[in-house]
């Protein structure tokens, strides 16, 4: 074999050893099921829920297990207008049946109250149950109700129904409670308060309003949030007497600690407190000099004890240092 044709070779089996490694997980296989393909089990991540699972609600006469479908629930034939429900929670589902000539060819799909596809179970053949016939990976995350309306008289059937392994199926009920957070996150500076708006469904509902740490941050009633201290904690906030929650990241900063300017002595004023407690003011044009004299008086007694300055009526005024308490200066 020359150099050539040994490299594609060798190229070639590490190719297959990728896919092989690639396809079986615990002797599994991992490639994802695709619609009409046979599935008897639920895959990685996803948990199944049989026919005859009391949170199924079947409607219409004559629904039973047959002689031919062991594990399937249909309807009466001959009879339009029967229907499956069931709510479930989470953002993926699928629905598990078999191709018979003898079933419904039009089905509608419903999900939260909109007609979103058909449901085929019929393709003019006669196939093995389990059958992968129908999946939606796209749902938002939290609780659907679903609905499957037969359009004709043939048999409306159902082998079993997947969705995410951490969800749960429960009984149909269209008016499913909502509840969601204007803001996911929430940025606030110590002993600050911002507010959260919760917007539930139905709109007028009981809610409760948590935080998981009040030493950072606490939340009224109304949903006002108060930092306490630097730190990060989640608020939550729920519909009474049910799990339906939302959340928000709340996240306390310090409080910024603004130091005061310094007087501008152009545009300020200087007053000076005497021992009798009379308050002297002078004009702005003798702040520097005063300070000078001030100082100069407490270090040298040989400096002039008596200070002339001009008040705040335009008259002469003398000081003597030893009556001066202090002074200060305003803007």
């Amino acid at each position: 074999m020359n150099k050539k044709l040994k490299k594609i070779f060798v190229m070639f089996v590490m190719v297959l050893t990728i896919m092989g490694i690639g396809a079986i997980q615990n002797g599994v296989i991992a490639n994802a099921a695709t619609v009409g393909e046979q599935l008897t089990q639920p895959e990685d991540g996803w948990k199944r829920y049989k026919c005859g699972d009391e949170q199924i609600t079947y409607i219409g006469e004559g629904w039973h297990y047959g002689s031919t479908w062991a594990e399937t629930l249909h309807s009466r034939y001959n009879y339009s207008g029967s229907k499956i429900k069931f709510n479930f929670t989470g953002d993926k589902l699928r629905l598990i049946c078999g191709y018979w000539q003898t079933t419904s060819k039009d089905v509608d799909i419903i999900i939260d109250g909109k007609k979103i596809d058909k449901y085929v179970i019929n393709n003019g053949t006669n196939s093995n149950e389990n059958i992968l016939v129908y999946e939606k990976l796209d749902l938002n995350k939290k609780e659907h109700s679903l609905e499957l309306v037969n359009n004709t008289d043939e048999y409306l059937t159902i082998n079993a129904v997947d969705i995410d392994e951490n969800e749960v199926l429960k009984l149909y009920n269209e008016n499913i409670s909502t509840i969601s957070l204007d803001k996911s996150s929430l940025n606030l500076k110590e002993n600050n308060t911002k507010k959260l708006t919760a917007i539930t469904t139905p709109s007028a509902v009981d809610v409760e309003w948590l935080s998981s740490d009040e030493a950072i941050a606490k939340v009224d009633e109304n949903g006002k949030v108060t930092g306490i201290k630097e730190g990060t904690c989640i608020v939550t906030v729920q519909i009474k007497g049910t799990d339906v929650k939302a959340t928000c990241e709340v996240t306390v900063t310090k409080e910024d600690i603004v130091n005061p300017e310094e007087p501008s002595i152009e545009n300020g004023s200087l007053y000076i407190e005497m021992v009798d407690g009379n308050i002297k003011r002078a004009d702005k044009s003798q702040i520097e000099k005063f300070k000078k004299w001030f100082i100069s008086r407490d270090l040298d007694e040989t400096e002039n004890p008596i200070f002339k300055i001009t008040n705040a009526k335009g008259n002469a005024e003398y000081l003597v240092h030893d009556k001066v308490v202090g002074f200060e200066i305003r803007e």
